[in-house]
């Protein structure tokens, strides 16, 4: 199948190849758009009482001048003679540990920290860095070979402005936003409303508009995820091998997501894969299952597959109709393929896609990323609004995950959150996350398996993560605290702040005290985002 004609229960607006406008003149059309202003007048500016925006600095706003420089400054040495770090092979964040000297010092206790590293390249790779993957698909793969749909509403231009000035800035990247008739019921007969054509405005094409089925009104926004496989498989060209389905306030790192398909040994024009994860937290599994994708997090399926679907796209609408959404696609993929006679397909748990229901834990959401996303770079992040800021400064949630994005852009997927530790002479160490966190222990840690994030105060609650994740270790009697071993709690939390490419410093931050540290790195390359190596990366 190719680019036919759309069947019956599918309908929508074309999209436009055109780009969106630029950040601040979307910004100011929406507003002007969702308040129902059909006459645009003149532009004029909004005032305000303050200056203009001063250029970035390494400064925390709550900080006295007094103490407005890093307290630390650690500074990374490349070093091509050392040999490969040796890694803590029990721990899924693979982290290692280099030395640090204490070149400077002054009366304010601000030090000056040297450590020799061993350049990335050499770096043992985590298990899901594609790299560490032995066999690899022999089919070259890139971002046209992918196709993205995307669950939306006419609700969520916040999200959708956030997803069009990061992962679907990139030229490249084919993604299709879906409404039903239910967010513009004009849409079904061609007409523009305002929503439409905001959201043409913010992203330089039409949501694509689903009919819904008029016996069943309240099953619209149901099936609605369900049926954008069948209108993507439909639409798009023959050379389209993957069909990447998520939920408006799912964002993508197309980069990670292309490396991990091109490293499977697989060919998805003739093999039947479904890939995905579940959710972090227990009780939705035990709802759901655990051989479905969750929607939000990401569902990733084969062009073969969806061929197979495809064809019993109708019998699953009539013969499933107590299912929905991402639940709807899993039984249909299990049931189709089980009477087909071209193989059973069940989910392939990856953890490179990330659910991140935490609304009951929403505190412990920094924590419990740290953690994550050592061990598996992700190509997915839902939740976003319901997070706390990722950037320590930013007050703005959508603001914070759209900066610290662009940071990452830059980013080689195998650096991405790598977790190692900096032994400081005489002192503790710094267990560092690269691109989110610092944690600096006042005493040394003595073991690379040393079970950092058992550490955190992020809840033990067995219906979210549970002691064993944290640990990465099974307990005889997980429910009985008195086995557990004893936390070390004297550390100190820095959060990602900005990367200020002129100083190639990445600067962290612990508002809670109004202190920042530095990390920056010395080599044969220019960029910290590189760790100091010659190559360059690009979202």
């Amino acid at each position: 199948m190719g680019n036919g004609e759309s069947s019956a229960h599918l309908d929508g607006l074309p999209r436009l190849a055109s780009q969106g406008p630029s950040f601040p003149t979307f910004i100011y059309r929406l507003a002007v758009l969702v308040v129902g202003v059909t006459a645009l007048v003149s532009l004029v500016r909004p005032r305000t009482h303050h200056r203009s925006p001063s250029l970035p600095t390494l400064t925390d706003p709550l900080s006295s001048t007094s103490s407005d420089l890093p307290i630390i400054v650690a500074t990374l040495q490349v070093d091509p003679s050392l040999p490969t770090p040796t890694v803590a092979q029990h721990k899924s964040a693979r982290p290692f540990a280099i030395n640090a000297t204490i070149m400077d010092s002054d009366a304010d206790g601000r030090e000056q920290w040297s450590a020799p590293i061993a350049p990335l390249s050499t770096w043992p790779r985590r298990k899901w860095d594609p790299a560490s993957n032995a066999t690899a698909s022999s089919s070259p793969l890139d971002l046209s070979h992918l196709q993205f749909g995307v669950s939306g509403n006419a609700k969520a231009f916040d999200r959708i402005a956030l997803a069009s000035q990061t992962w679907g800035r990139n030229p490249n990247v084919q993604w299709t936003v879906f409404w039903t008739e239910a967010d513009d019921p004009n849409g079904m007969h061609g007409d523009h409303s305002y929503l439409l054509d905001g959201f043409k405005a913010l992203t330089g094409r039409y949501p694509v508009v689903m009919r819904g089925d008029p016996a069943h009104p309240d099953r619209t926004m149901n099936r609605k995820w369900f049926k954008m496989l069948s209108f993507l498989y439909e639409r798009s060209p023959k050379e389209t091998k993957w069909f990447v389905m998520g939920d408006d306030d799912t964002v993508w790192f197309p980069r990670v997501l292309l490396a991990s398909l091109q490293a499977l040994p697989v060919d998805p024009l003739k093999e039947s894969l479904y890939l995905g994860d579940l959710s972090e937290a227990h009780k939705a599994v035990k709802t759901f299952g655990k051989t479905m994708a969750f929607g939000g997090g990401g569902a990733v399926i084969s062009r073969a597959l969806a061929q197979r679907i495809h064809l019993r796209h109708r019998w699953c609408l009539d013969e499933l109709p107590d299912h929905h959404g991402d639940g709807l696609l899993r039984t249909c993929i299990e049931k189709v393929t089980a009477m087909d006679g071209q193989g059973n397909v069940t989910l392939t748990r990856m953890p490179i896609f990330n659910q991140i229901d935490l609304k009951p834990w929403l505190n412990d959401g920094r924590l419990y990323l740290t953690s994550r996303l050592s061990r598996a770079a992700p190509a997915s992040l839902h939740h976003p609004d319901s997070l706390p800021s990722l950037m320590a400064d930013s007050p703005n949630k959508l603001l914070a995950l759209y900066n610290l994005w662009h940071i990452l852009a830059n980013v080689p997927v195998e650096l991405m959150f790598r977790r190692f530790f900096i032994h400081i002479e005489s002192r503790g160490t710094a267990v560092v996350t690269f691109g989110l966190h610092v944690r600096i222990y006042m005493r040394r840690l003595a073991s690379l398996d040393h079970a950092v994030d058992y550490d955190s105060n992020i809840t033990r609650d067995k219906e979210f993560l549970g002691v064993e994740y944290l640990l990465e270790e099974k307990l005889e009697k997980p429910d009985d605290k008195a086995s557990w071993p004893k936390k070390r709690e004297e550390y100190q939390d820095f959060w990602i702040s900005e990367f200020d490419p002129q100083s190639n410093r990445m600067v962290f931050m612990d508002k809670k005290n109004k202190m920042s540290m530095a990390l920056t790195c010395k080599g044969p390359g220019s960029s910290l985002l590189t760790m100091c190596t010659e190559e360059e990366g690009e979202e």
